[in-house]
């Protein structure tokens, strides 16, 4: 029953403490808080929100022990302008669960002007007196996101604060308790003042009261941001500013020069001379330390993204009249040896003027792909054969299912553009819905008709985010057929169970039919017929018959035949042996 208790809730208290993330199964308060709890739920982010339905006032506390070195940590939010009427009261220690009359030490969030600063308060009774404020304007202008912390040490409370409610926490407050004997058990909570309008627009997260809890935990590179004369590095704790030393960062390879910044939230690089999108770059960090002294030693790797140009992106595959109502894709492939920013790029269809601008987007690898596509399932249920990775969501240029174009630009510069057209289609098919148009060459000109074919029926009749089925620059010297092995056993066992005809073709716009006959020269059945098929691939016989029933025992051969339409053909026999393994 205890551990069942600790799903539903995720508040507790210890000796001295008070710990609640409200990241709760059920959206009620834990029976831990007292006060209006009524006026409070746990939201879908994991958080408390007040939730009441008119104007007025609400207050939730605890109870806790006083502990040395007692210290506050308190996340919370308020979507709106602070004022007299709509404001926030903070009671780090009250002496009674009376906040209003208590004896007690709080934080003011919001009274009246533009330059509200946080306050802390020595309360005693009806008395109040502001004893320490903070900067000029920190709470003023909402939405207020505050994270704080608070320690009291030898009658000197000290309060830092994040503004954005991370954890690059600059010091706020610093003052002397003077009237007040503290230290021995307490109440801590709130006091949320509101009108109507505001009364759901109040926000706490993440509080802990209870002994100062030391960090141990070596700061962390959270993110990088490169251009070709300077890097950024940010952290997930603010840094020692004052030890650091420009001796702590390498630049490699080739000892790169640089000038160095460290600010709370930053280490900022100026480069001395330029980077380009072609080198794999590393920025060795060593003994940097947060504030707890704690010391990072890493090494980040990144490269630089350049801005596409003339043939850098190639259009790759497209979809243009899929199934029913299926949607259509375009692929894309960076044909540089760099990474590629495709935000200052568009992509239209001329004919119809339609056109996207390409943010948002992930930055394009050297060789890699990218699918463009309104509707990601689609496309992934519709094309087993795909890289779900690289396959992102943008609401493409409408193309007709007939002909159009598809070009990508950035500025007045074409990056690549192909006029597509379903006669680009192999001819032998009498119904191209749902089968893509990929391109056979990365070398021959896009918008050269035969450089593309269709997908072949192998592959799913389309491939979005792996290599065409159709891609012909794999030097292929001569037409040829052979068989994953000269005797297979379909008994389920996981070993043989089917035999594969392998092919590789000399060309492109192949279909291909394999037709099996026993030892006696009886059809067995038709594998294969005239299907669409790559310049490499396979087709596979899982040793059934026309009718589904395992064949018997024994020698058959299978006749391959391989033509396209300028006429060349392949054809060859081949025999396999279908066994059973023998215990």
């Amino acid at each position: 029953m205890w551990s069942i208790f600790l799903l539903m809730t995720s508040a507790y208290t210890m000796h001295g403490q008070i710990v609640d993330d409200f990241n709760s199964l059920i959206s009620q308060v834990s029976d831990l808080w007292l006060g209006d709890r009524g006026s409070f739920v746990i939201n879908s982010q994991g958080q408390l929100q007040l939730a009441d339905t008119s104007a007025g006032s609400s207050v939730l506390y605890q109870s806790t022990t006083w502990t040395e070195d007692m210290s506050w940590e308190i996340y919370f939010e308020m979507d709106f302008n602070p004022s007299n009427s709509n404001r926030l009261e903070l009671y780090l220690w009250s002496d009674t669960e009376d906040l209003s009359e208590s004896a007690a030490v709080l934080l003011r969030v919001g009274a009246n002007g533009s330059q509200d600063a946080l306050e802390l308060i020595e309360q005693n009774g009806s008395s109040r007196d502001v004893i320490a404020s903070g900067s000029m304007g920190l709470v003023a202008e909402g939405p207020v996101v505050i994270r704080l912390k608070a320690i009291i040490k030898d009658g000197i409370i000290s309060i830092t604060v994040d503004e954005t409610g991370g954890v690059c926490f600059a010091p706020e407050i610093e003052a002397e308790i003077t009237s007040l004997e503290i230290g021995t058990d307490f109440i801590f909570g709130w006091k949320a003042m509101y009108t109507s309008t505001r009364s759901d627009k109040f926000i706490w997260d993440d509080i802990y009261v209870g002994p100062e809890r030391i960090d141990t935990i070596p700061p962390q590179v959270t993110g990088l941001s490169a251009s070709e004369s300077s890097i950024e590095l940010f952290f997930s704790e603010p840094l020692d500013v004052e030890s650091f030393d420009k001796n702590q960062v390498s630049l490699m390879p080739n000892a790169i020069g640089f000038d160095a910044n460290l600010t709370k939230e930053s280490l900022e690089l100026t480069l001395q001379q330029t980077l380009d999108n072609q080198t794999v770059y590393q920025v060795s960090l060593s003994r940097l330390s947060d504030l707890s002294d704690n010391s990072l030693d890493t090494i980040v790797t990144f490269s630089v993204p350049g801005q596409p140009l003339e043939e850098s992106i190639l259009i790759n595959e497209v979809l243009f009249n899929p199934r029913g109502t299926g949607s259509d894709y375009i692929e894309i492939f960076n044909n540089t040896n760099g990474l590629l920013d495709l935000s200052e790029a568009v992509i239209s269809n001329t004919q119809n003027g339609r056109t996207v601008e390409l943010r948002g987007l992930p930055l394009l690898e050297s060789g890699a792909y990218l699918v463009l596509t309104s509707n990601i399932d689609d496309i992934i249920d519709s094309y087993p054969n795909n890289d779900p990775k690289v396959i992102k969501q943008l609401s493409i240029p409408s193309l007709n299912n007939d002909n159009g174009n598809i070009t990508l630009k950035k500025g007045e510069t074409i990056i690549d553009q192909y006029d597509y057209d379903e006669d680009h289609h192999q001819r032998f098919i009498d119904d191209v819905d749902g089968i893509s148009l990929e391109r056979i060459s990365l070398t021959s000109e896009t918008n050269d008709p035969s450089n593309w074919t269709s997908a072949s029926e192998s592959s799913g009749f389309g491939t979005p985010g792996l290599p065409n089925s159709a891609l012909s620059d794999i030097a292929v010297d001569e037409t040829n057929v052979s068989l994953s092995s000269k005797v297979f056993s379909p008994n389920g066992d996981g070993d043989t169970d089917e035999v594969d005809v392998l092919y590789e073709v000399k060309g492109s716009g192949y279909l291909g039919s394999v037709t099996i006959y026993n030892d006696r020269g009886q059809l067995i059945r038709r594998l294969a017929t005239n299907e669409v098929i790559g310049q490499t691939g396979k087709i596979s016989w899982d040793g059934l018959d026309a009718d589904g029933n395992i064949s018997d025992i024994g020698i058959y051969i299978l006749h391959v035949s391989l033509f396209n339409a300028e006429g060349s053909r392949f054809e060859k026999k081949l025999s396999v042996g279908l066994g059973d393994f023998i215990n």
